[in-house]
């Protein structure tokens, strides 16, 4: 009996005497660490959902953290993001230990294959092509206890993309008040709508545009006036060609230089979004020539009437008489 229990001493103080370290050879060393983040799945979510959007592919290692923050891009006095929407630049940090049976390199730069974060990537440079940054957190300086990474991303789907602003405006307004600017407008793009309450029409006069603002579209005169134009729900403005193809076209195709002079600018709050576009432009109501009423109602047949009386003259007389001097001059 004292015998095996000085064995069993002797192989304790054995075991006890040996570096940990001499057993974790067996244990299969973690080179390269590959994160997976679902930038499509996440709109709508929030950082308390990450678990839906973030899978480490890499086998041997998990997430461990009791809560997942989300900060606006650089991280620097930013505030935090409550839920994710189309196309924000947002960082967090995730915090990977080894399971049973791995193990980490101590320091970050022996690990061999380096950390890939997958992100869907929109265009060059954008937020989720970035690099990550990470630690490794070693307390014996042998072994990692875990590894911080520090990432950027930018949720990216699903949603629909429009890729140009095409609208149809009715130049045919003559009588109506800027008010009713609602039904002047149809868009041919999907997605798209006019956000604003007031809808201004200025003079515009010999090419320059008159600080008096229009009570009523009259035919044959100009205007200039600005609308806002955003994406609907469940849409986005890509903003991966810069110069935006914008365009507005006159129902009527019965006379020329209806639209003129049109200007846009659109807000881009990263190099692959906008989340609207104004637009200023100049037109001239064409017709039909509004109803008349009143007084105008009662003396309108008698001004028809000369102007008939005019027309007849103009074309059986005076107009023959003009072709005649012509040819003879």
């Amino acid at each position: 009996m004292k015998k095996t229990i000085s064995l069993i001493l002797a192989i304790f103080m054995f075991v006890s005497a040996v570096p940990m370290t001499a057993f974790a050879d067996d244990a299969q060393m973690i080179n390269g660490i590959e994160v997976n983040v679902d930038t499509d799945s996440m709109i709508g979510l929030t950082p308390d959902d990450y678990e839906q959007f973030i899978e480490v592919i890499t086998p041997g290692i998990e997430i461990r953290q009791d809560k997942f923050i989300a900060d606006t891009n650089n991280g620097t006095a930013n505030p935090y993001i409550d839920v994710y929407t189309y196309g924000r630049g947002v960082m967090s940090t995730i915090y990977l230990y080894p399971l049973e049976g791995y193990t980490l390199p101590a320091d970050a730069d022996e690990l061999t294959d380096g950390v890939i974060v997958r992100r869907k990537v929109l265009i060059e440079n954008d937020v989720n092509s970035r690099d990550p940054e990470y630690t490794i957190h070693s307390e014996d300086g042998v072994s990692g206890d875990y590894i911080e990474i520090r990432f950027n991303y930018a949720p990216t789907g699903p949603i629909k993309l429009i890729h140009s602003v095409d609208i149809t405006f009715d130049s045919d307004i003559a009588g109506k008040k800027p008010e009713d600017f609602m039904e002047f407008f149809t868009f041919n793009t999907e997605g798209l709508e006019i956000r604003q309450e007031t809808f201004d029409a200025w003079y515009r006069t010999n090419n320059s545009v008159s600080p008096q603002r229009a009570e009523a579209f009259e035919l044959g005169k100009s205007y200039n006036s600005t609308i806002y134009v955003y994406p609907k729900d469940g849409y986005a403005i890509s903003g991966l060609v810069y110069d935006l193809p914008v365009t507005i076209e006159a129902v009527t195709n019965k006379e020329d230089n209806v639209i003129f002079n049109m200007e846009y600018e659109a807000y881009r709050p990263n190099s692959y979004l906008v989340s609207g576009v104004e637009i200023s432009f100049s037109y001239r109501i064409t017709g039909p020539e509004p109803e008349p009423t009143g007084m105008e109602k009662l003396f309108q047949p008698i001004i028809d009437f000369f102007n008939a009386i005019a027309t007849f003259f103009t074309e059986t007389f005076i107009q023959p008489i003009v072709d005649l001097i012509m040819i003879l001059s």
